[in-house]
Protein backbone atom coordinates (compact mmCIF):
# COMPACT_ATOMS: atom_id res chain seq x y z
CA UNK A 1 0.00 0.00 0.00
CA UNK A 2 2.93 2.35 -0.55
CA UNK A 3 1.51 3.67 -3.99
CA UNK A 4 -0.63 6.61 -2.55
CA UNK A 5 -3.18 5.66 -6.16
CA UNK A 6 -3.55 2.13 -5.28
CA UNK A 7 -7.45 1.21 -4.85
CA UNK A 8 -7.66 -0.78 -1.88
CA UNK A 9 -10.57 -3.63 -2.28
CA UNK A 10 -12.82 -3.85 0.74
CA UNK A 11 -14.36 -6.71 -0.70
CA UNK A 12 -11.72 -9.12 -0.69
CA UNK A 13 -12.77 -12.12 1.47
CA UNK A 14 -8.91 -12.74 1.89
CA UNK A 15 -8.03 -9.50 4.16
CA UNK A 16 -7.28 -10.39 7.59
CA UNK A 17 -8.88 -7.77 9.75
CA UNK A 18 -7.84 -6.47 13.25
CA UNK A 19 -9.77 -4.30 14.97
CA UNK A 20 -8.68 -2.21 18.02
CA UNK A 21 -11.48 -0.76 20.39
CA UNK A 22 -10.51 2.08 23.08
CA UNK A 23 -12.78 0.55 26.14
CA UNK A 24 -13.45 3.68 27.85
CA UNK A 25 -14.15 5.63 24.93
CA UNK A 26 -16.69 3.86 23.54
CA UNK A 27 -18.29 2.85 26.71
CA UNK A 28 -18.40 6.65 26.91
CA UNK A 29 -19.90 7.03 23.30
CA UNK A 30 -22.35 4.34 24.20
CA UNK A 31 -23.69 6.04 27.28
CA UNK A 32 -24.11 9.60 25.28
CA UNK A 33 -25.36 8.25 22.43
CA UNK A 34 -27.26 5.66 22.48
CA UNK A 35 -28.01 5.36 27.03
CA UNK A 36 -27.10 1.22 26.64
CA UNK A 37 -24.16 -0.51 26.70
CA UNK A 38 -25.06 -4.10 25.94
CA UNK A 39 -22.82 -4.62 22.78
CA UNK A 40 -22.37 -7.82 21.20
CA UNK A 41 -18.78 -7.44 20.66
CA UNK A 42 -19.00 -10.93 18.49
CA UNK A 43 -21.82 -9.80 16.33
CA UNK A 44 -19.94 -6.00 16.53
CA UNK A 45 -16.67 -7.20 14.99
CA UNK A 46 -18.26 -9.64 12.39
CA UNK A 47 -19.94 -6.33 11.44
CA UNK A 48 -16.94 -4.49 10.89
CA UNK A 49 -15.21 -7.08 9.04
CA UNK A 50 -18.11 -7.31 6.32
CA UNK A 51 -17.37 -11.10 5.22
CA UNK A 52 -13.47 -10.59 5.66
CA UNK A 53 -11.57 -12.81 7.58
CA UNK A 54 -11.41 -11.52 11.18
CA UNK A 55 -8.02 -12.17 12.47
CA UNK A 56 -9.00 -10.75 15.93
CA UNK A 57 -10.53 -7.98 18.05
CA UNK A 58 -8.78 -6.32 20.86
CA UNK A 59 -10.53 -3.93 23.22
CA UNK A 60 -8.20 -1.74 25.79
CA UNK A 61 -9.27 -0.60 29.04
CA UNK A 62 -8.63 -0.52 32.79
CA UNK A 63 -9.23 -1.81 35.84
CA UNK A 64 -11.98 -0.32 38.37
CA UNK A 65 -11.00 -0.06 41.37
CA UNK A 66 -12.84 -2.53 44.25
CA UNK A 67 -12.18 -0.18 47.09
CA UNK A 68 -12.99 2.90 45.69
CA UNK A 69 -16.23 1.60 44.12
CA UNK A 70 -17.10 -2.20 44.71
CA UNK A 71 -20.53 -2.25 42.53
CA UNK A 72 -18.67 -0.95 39.70
CA UNK A 73 -15.68 -3.65 39.74
CA UNK A 74 -18.42 -6.02 39.62
CA UNK A 75 -19.93 -5.00 37.39
CA UNK A 76 -16.98 -4.61 35.22
CA UNK A 77 -15.65 -7.97 36.27
CA UNK A 78 -19.33 -9.66 34.51
CA UNK A 79 -18.65 -7.27 31.74
CA UNK A 80 -14.95 -8.65 31.25
CA UNK A 81 -15.78 -11.81 32.11
CA UNK A 82 -18.27 -12.05 28.78
CA UNK A 83 -15.36 -10.60 26.61
CA UNK A 84 -12.97 -13.24 27.84
CA UNK A 85 -15.40 -15.85 26.64
CA UNK A 86 -15.91 -14.03 23.19
CA UNK A 87 -14.02 -16.09 20.16
CA UNK A 88 -11.45 -14.10 18.73
CA UNK A 89 -11.12 -11.00 20.81
CA UNK A 90 -8.70 -10.39 22.95
CA UNK A 91 -8.33 -7.80 26.44
CA UNK A 92 -5.80 -5.78 27.48
CA UNK A 93 -5.57 -3.95 30.49
CA UNK A 94 -3.46 -0.80 31.41
CA UNK A 95 -3.30 0.68 35.17
CA UNK A 96 -5.84 3.00 36.67
CA UNK A 97 -4.17 6.53 38.78
CA UNK A 98 -6.52 8.23 41.14
CA UNK A 99 -6.52 12.15 40.96
CA UNK A 100 -8.81 13.11 43.12
CA UNK A 101 -11.92 12.20 42.25
CA UNK A 102 -11.09 11.66 38.24
CA UNK A 103 -9.39 8.29 37.80
CA UNK A 104 -6.57 8.12 35.02
CA UNK A 105 -6.08 5.66 32.18
CA UNK A 106 -1.91 5.06 32.54
CA UNK A 107 -0.66 2.85 29.31
CA UNK A 108 -3.68 2.15 27.53
CA UNK A 109 -3.20 4.42 24.35
CA UNK A 110 0.18 3.36 24.84
CA UNK A 111 -0.69 -0.32 24.31
CA UNK A 112 -3.00 -0.04 21.34
CA UNK A 113 -0.62 2.01 19.47
CA UNK A 114 2.11 -0.29 19.95
CA UNK A 115 -0.21 -3.56 19.18
CA UNK A 116 -1.15 -1.39 16.29
CA UNK A 117 2.43 -0.71 15.09
CA UNK A 118 4.19 -4.07 15.94
CA UNK A 119 1.17 -6.13 13.98
CA UNK A 120 1.60 -4.13 10.90
CA UNK A 121 5.19 -4.54 10.87
CA UNK A 122 5.10 -8.26 11.22
CA UNK A 123 2.08 -8.61 8.33
CA UNK A 124 -0.74 -10.16 11.03
CA UNK A 125 -3.86 -7.97 9.42
CA UNK A 126 -4.57 -6.61 6.18
CA UNK A 127 -6.79 -3.81 7.39
CA UNK A 128 -6.93 -2.31 10.55
CA UNK A 129 -10.01 -0.97 12.36
CA UNK A 130 -9.52 1.29 15.38
CA UNK A 131 -12.47 2.16 17.49
CA UNK A 132 -11.83 5.43 19.69
CA UNK A 133 -13.43 8.71 19.33
CA UNK A 134 -9.90 10.87 19.82
CA UNK A 135 -7.07 11.48 17.67
CA UNK A 136 -4.50 10.37 20.14
CA UNK A 137 -3.63 7.18 17.20
CA UNK A 138 -3.68 9.31 14.26
CA UNK A 139 0.01 9.14 14.24
CA UNK A 140 0.86 5.37 15.00
CA UNK A 141 -2.01 5.11 11.82
CA UNK A 142 -0.43 7.35 9.46
CA UNK A 143 2.62 5.21 10.47
CA UNK A 144 1.01 1.57 9.94
CA UNK A 145 -0.53 3.22 6.35
CA UNK A 146 3.38 4.04 5.28
CA UNK A 147 4.65 0.57 6.69
CA UNK A 148 2.53 -0.62 3.96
Amino acid sequence: MTDANKHVNYDDANQRVAIFIDGSNLYHSLEENCKRFDLDFKAFSDKLCKGRRHFRTYYYNVLRDPDRNPQAYQDQQKFLAALYSTPYLEVRLGAAKQRGDVVIEKGVDIMLATDLLHMAWNDLYDVAIVISGDGDFAYAMQTVKNIG
